[in-house]
Formats: C-alpha cells, structure tokens, sequence
C-alpha cells in the first residue's frame, strides 16, 4: 500500500506539470488571437487530466469532456429566443454539419465561431490525452518542452505578447518534470523498491538544484541582444496603410491605382449582417485598367435620392431577378462612409432620421448623407432580389453586336503597352469557345486550376517598367484577390468581352442563428475582397469568382431545353463525312477531354458530390473506424489464421524462428507475457502447465539450439503441427 501511494504521489506531481506546461500554450491567445474566456479551456485541460490521473473508464471519460464541451458552447454562444439548452442544441447541430460541408469546400473562412471553437476542444483533449501518454507511458517529454519554449519565445519576438515570464516557468517546470520522469525510469530499470524517503531525497535535491539555478540565471548580469528588435520594423510597416505596396493591412481602400504588394490580415469587425441568404456585398466597380491598379473612366457624377426611394441603380434587367423579395439589415462596428450593398438592391433605409443618399454611377457607389454632407452609417436595412441568371441568355452572347460603341470602348479597354503575350494567353484559353460564357468560364477555370497560388505575403510590386497583370500571370504565379479579379477581367477584355473589376466584401462568417431561420454574419476586414463581372446583353452584369477558395453564391438558372415541338427543325447542309478516327486518335480525343471537362471543373464536381454526400462519407468513416477497432481487439482470433497460410510450407529453419516468434506475441495477445528476467525454458514449461500439453517445451529446445548454433536440423514438420497446436488453443 505504501509503495502504491507514493507512485500515485509522483504521477500527480507530474500531471500537474503537464497541466503548467499546456496553460502556457493557452496564455498568450486573448493577445495574439481573437479569443476570449480561455478561463474555460484552462478548466477544461485541468478536468481532462484529473479525469486520466484518476483512470477513469474511457467512456464516462468521453462522457464528461463531450458534456463539458457542448455546455461551454451553450454558454459562449446563446441564440436569441432560446432559452434551454435541449432548444439550443438543433441549431448547433445543424451548425455542425453545414460546417463540415465547408470544410469540404476548403471554405475556411465562412466557418462559425461555435464550429471552430469546438474544433479548438478537440485538439485539446487530443493534448491532454498526449501529455498523460508522455507522462505515464514514455515518461519521456522533453519534446513537448523543447517545442513549448519555441513557440513561446517565436510569440515574444513576433507578437504583442511578452513572455519573459512565461520563458522562465517553461524553464523551471521543464527541469522538474525531466528530473521526476528520470527518477521514474530510475525506479523501473533498476527495481529499487519506491520508499518515500528515495522520493523526498530524489524531489528535494531537484528543487533545491533548479532553483538554485533559476536564482543565478535571473540575477547574474545578462548580454545584450545581438540582433535588434524586429517588432518595431514590423509595426512600421503594418501601419503604412496609406503607401502603396507597402506591407498593409487587409480592408477596403478607395485607392486602386497601385495595386500590389503583401498585406496584413485584419480581424476587426466592420459590420454585422442579418440575411437569408449567402453572398458578396459590393461597394464600387472601377473601369480602366493602367496597368499598374484601376482608376473610374468618366468623372465623378451624384444621383441623390432618399431612403425609401427606389436606388437607381440597375445591374441587371427585371428577367434576372429572382421571384422573392429579401430583406438585409446591417450594424456598423467601424467609421464606414459608403454604404455595402446586394447586387439586386432595390431600397436602403437608414435607421437615423433625415438620412439621405448619393451614387455617384461611375463606380455604383452610395455614400450616405447628413445635412449635404457625407456621414458614417451605424445601420441600415435593405430590400433586395437575388438575381437568377438564364444560362440560355449568357450562352447567346458571342459579339458586341448590338451594344453601344461607347459601352464597348469603356469596358474593353486596355493600356496600349499590355504584353502581347496576355492577349495571346486570352486567345489560346478561349480558342475553342464559340460565346462569351464558355469563354469567361474558360478563363476562370483557368486561374483556379492550381497553376497560380493563392498567397497575402509572398506578393510582388510590379516594377516602373513591369504590367501588373503580366507579372502575375507569367513571372510570379501567386497573389491574392487582386492578382486573380484582375487578371481575369484583363483576359476577358482581350477576348473582346465587356468586364469589370468590383471591390466589397465576402459574406463573412456566421455568428448567429435566428429563429426565423436568418443568419448573422460577421464581416470583418480580412473580408474584404474584389470580384469580376461580365456583361451579358440578355442578363445583365454577372458575378465571376477566379480566386481559388472563394465562392460567390451565383444561381443559374439551365434553361437549356430544346423546344423540338414549337420549332421546325432546320435542314443541315449536306457536308463531306469525315474520315473515322484511328483507334490512336480516339485515345487521345479521350484522354484530352473529349467529355468536354477540365480537370479544373472534374476537381468542382468531386467536391461537389463529396458535400452533397457528406453526411454518407462520416457515417461510412465511422462504421469502418468502428469495425477496425473491433477487427483490431478480436485479432488474438483471427490473426493465428494468416500466420497459419504464411508458416504452413515453409520447412527451413529462418521460417521456424519467424514462427516461434509470432508465438510468442500470440501468446501476449492472449494475456500470456513473457515476463522480464524469465527464461524461455521456464516460460515454456508454464505454457505447457497452462494448456495441459508439452509442444512448448518440444519447439522451445529446438528455437534455442539453432538460437545457439547447437543444431542446424529438426524435424519442421513435427515442429509446425505443435506451433499450429498452440496457435489453436489460444483461439479457443
């Protein structure tokens, strides 16, 4: 008893090291991430290690952390209107599942707040369960402390966050918990019998040696740092928000003239959402393209009108709206003085009195009005049409016949010194389209493929000499938003179709669940964005996503039905019949993609089906997850049979010793083990005692001749039937 209380004495000194060790994972995230109450995760590491130091059964184990962790999101996380925790748990639910398709979509943004927080738990308890595992079984931790104290030194010299004191916690607690697993293996390789006087001694010379060191090292005179601090260059730059392809932040910026250069992600908020539906909110378009950024062609014009008055402004005809009104309402966080609009907006109403607005049409931008002068918006709500976009309509539009000399002109321009070589990239993508949707979607494909990384700071400045788009698409082949919207409406515009570069927001992350069914989205300024769109005679301007990992929600409606009773068919022109193929050609019409699918478009359809059945591949995850485990705790019974077809021919002695062996590690599966200091002759005549025979003896003698050389011939045949023997009894 004695010697089994003081083993659980050193255990729970050392899960309380562990659980020191985690807590400095988890302090310096209210500072360097946006989270907040880790008073909740700390709780949550010190129950799960309490909960292994007690060896409690795995499943009331599983039982408790789940309760916990579903509680913690009750409680961070309320939803309005709902005030029990069986009422709240539907919304989480389904909050779950629509994540997981994000996560198949690699939609990692649009993730909410509870999904990620609870994705936060997981790689917790997968922590927890490491640090015991360390701790209990290995004994060994000395890499979770190296990389502790990297992780914290790295956040010292690149963060906000100042660790000194976190360096010499890690330092000490690093030191105990080494010094006590030392002592632990001490104990088990050389048998000494754990006395709490060995312990006292063993705990009190370590503490007395580390803090002994730890006094020196904070007292003696330290050198000055050989580098300087990076941290102030770093916040040099991340504040030069106003030069352009400086290290900036992410956000809106009325500027595009210069475009290029890395940036900062930014997580402040600059408004809330409350909506029905998912999709991009605009703020401007610009025009001319210079080669380096976007300016507006025409000058600046104003249209006023007031709040409850139709907007006039028109993105696409009364064919491409949807059948169904929506409403949006939106909160300010920040100073914003342009308003963040739907592309079907049909009225804006300011929530302040005597409001008024202004769009200035050569960028369809709106500034809100206070007294003639323009003025921070805290709020609005919206009345708008998710336009529907007729799939026929885009597909017969194949020249600018018909549209305005002027219109072209304006949103086909290029700088006259573009490479040749983008207009010739255009033609090559588009070569065997025949319409402009085919061939906008050609181009987008193109840019999503995988041939151009997606990247905030690897990002280049075009040079005085360089054209910003021909950097990207043929020198650099990364960039973010900018790089892709604008390459893309550039290619466009070099097939002779009219396109636009727009700047806004994405939908943002969800935050919330109404009753009603509508959704919260906060959207933050690492939201903001720029997007392409395309004009189609029939259907107005339409919304093109290039950037890889964004998705802008676009209904199409196919209407591609071919009405065969209401027209005659024409007579086709008698034409030569071409030669049939070779068998070589049809091969390589096949494998080129006679189906008509880039790999591009083969890639959206995976995951396409992959989110439609998402809920089929978890469940079949799970089932195969839970018949391996099963397959794995039952194969002391099945397992004997394989080795059985590999051993059952082979009459040599390598084979012979390769059988003795696995039989011996059935004979562990089965509870039997070959304890340290026990001979095999000893352990075999117990076999023997166990199972009422004497084949364990028989092979045992033979195994250890040819172990030492003493005999180099046996009767394999005989020896094979008693390891069979043996092999059987364990599967009884």
């Amino acid at each position: 008893m004695k010697k089994q209380y003081q083993l659980n004495w050193l255990t729970f000194i050392l899960h309380i090291f562990g659980f020191l060790l985690l807590w400095e994972w988890i302090r310096p995230l209210e500072k360097i991430a946006d989270t907040g109450d880790t008073h909740v995760f700390i709780l949550f590491i010190g129950a799960g290690l309490l909960l292994f130091y007690l060896r409690i059964h795995w499943a009331v184990h599983l039982f408790i952390s789940v309760i916990y962790i579903l509680y913690t999101i009750y409680v961070l996380f309320p939803i309005q209107g709902v005030f029990s925790f069986w009422d709240w748990f539907p919304f989480y639910r389904e909050d779950v599942f629509y994540n997981i398709k994000l996560i198949f979509q690699a939609d990692w943004q649009a993730m909410s707040n509870p999904f990620r927080t609870t994705l936060f738990f997981i790689v917790l308890w997968l922590m927890i369960y490491l640090i015991h595992y360390w701790l209990v079984t290995r004994k060994r931790i000395f890499l979770f402390i190296f990389f502790t104290l990297i992780y914290i030194t790295v956040l010292d010299t690149f963060s906000p966050y100042d660790a000194k004191g976190a360096i010499v916690r890690t330092v000490v607690i690093g030191f105990l918990t080494v010094g006590l697993l030392y002592f632990s293996r001490l104990l088990d390789r050389e048998g000494i019998s754990h006395k709490g006087r060995v312990f006292n001694k063993w705990a009190f010379s370590l503490a007395l040696m580390v803090g002994f060191s730890t006094l020196v090292a904070i007292a003696a005179p330290k050198a000055s740092p050989i580098w300087p601090d990076p941290v102030p260059y770093l916040e040099a730059y991340y504040k030069r928000g106003e030069d352009p392809g400086g290290l900036r932040k992410s956000g809106y910026s009325m500027d595009d003239s210069q475009l290029g250069g890395p940036y900062i992600a930014d997580n402040t908020l600059v408004f809330q959402a409350e909506v029905d539906d998912t999709h991009y909110w605009r703020i401007e378009t610009k025009d001319v393209y210079t080669g380096k950024g976007w300016i507006a062609a025409q000058p600046s014009s104003t249209i006023p009108f007031e709040g409850l008055d139709p907007v006039p402004l028109s993105i696409f005809p009364e064919e491409s709206r949807g059948e169904n009104e929506r409403t949006a309402q939106i909160q300010f966080a920040q100073t914003f003085t342009q308003l963040v609009y739907p592309s079907g907006i049909k009225q804006v109403i300011d929530t302040n009195p005597n409001a008024s607005f202004v769009l200035d049409p050569s960028v369809e931008r709106i500034t809100p009005l206070r007294n003639g002068n323009p003025t921070p918006i805290t709020s609005a709500e919206y009345t708008y049409h998710m336009p529907l976009y007729s799939l026929s309509g885009m597909k017969a539009a194949q020249n600018t016949g018909g549209l305005s000399p002027d219109f072209v002109a304006r949103y086909t321009q290029l700088p006259e010194a573009l490479p040749s070589r983008v207009v010739d990239l255009a033609e090559e993508i588009t070569a065997d389209k025949t319409n402009w949707y085919d061939k906008a979607a050609a181009i987008r494909d193109y840019l999503r493929s995988g041939s151009y990384t997606y990247d905030q700071l690897n990002v280049a400045i075009p040079g005085e000499d360089d054209d910003y788009v021909d950097q990207f698409l043929f020198e650099t082949f990364r960039g973010y938003c900018d790089n892709f919207s604008t390459s893309m409406v550039v290619l466009l515009r070099a097939a002779d179709i009219p396109a636009r570069w727009v700047k806004g927001f994405t939908e943002g992350t969800v935050s919330d669940y109404q009753s009603d069914g509508r959704i919260v989205y906060d959207i933050q300024n690492n939201n903001a964005h720029s997007w392409v769109e395309v004009y189609f005679p029939e259907v107005g301007w339409v919304p093109f996503e290039p950037t890889p990992g964004f998705s802008n929600n676009v209904t199409i409606d196919y209407d591609l039905e071919t009405n065969l009773d209401d027209t005659e068919t024409p007579e086709l022109p008698e034409t030569e019949k071409p030669e049939t193929p070779t068998p070589e050609e049809e091969d390589q019409s096949s494998a080129g993609g006679g189906n008509g699918l880039t790999l591009s478009e083969i890639w959206d359809n995976i995951k396409t089906f992959v989110a439609a059945h998402v809920f089929w591949f978890i469940g079949g995850f799970i089932i195969a997850a839970l018949i391996g485990l099963y397959l794995y705790k039952i194969r002391a019974k099945w397992l004997p049979r394989i080795l059985f077809l590999r051993y059952r021919n082979k009459n040599d002695a390598s084979s012979f010793m390769d059988s003795y062996v696995s039989l011996l590690r059935q004979f562990k599966r089965y509870g039997i083990k070959l304890e340290d200091g026990q001979t095999l002759r000893t352990y075999a005549k117990y076999i023997d005692s166990f199972f009422s025979t004497n084949d364990m003896s028989k092979i045992t003698m033979v195994y250890e001749s040819f172990v030492y050389g003493q005999n180099q011939e046996a009767d394999f045949k005989e020896l094979m039937k008693c390891w069979e023997n043996l092999m059987k009894k364990t599967m009884a």
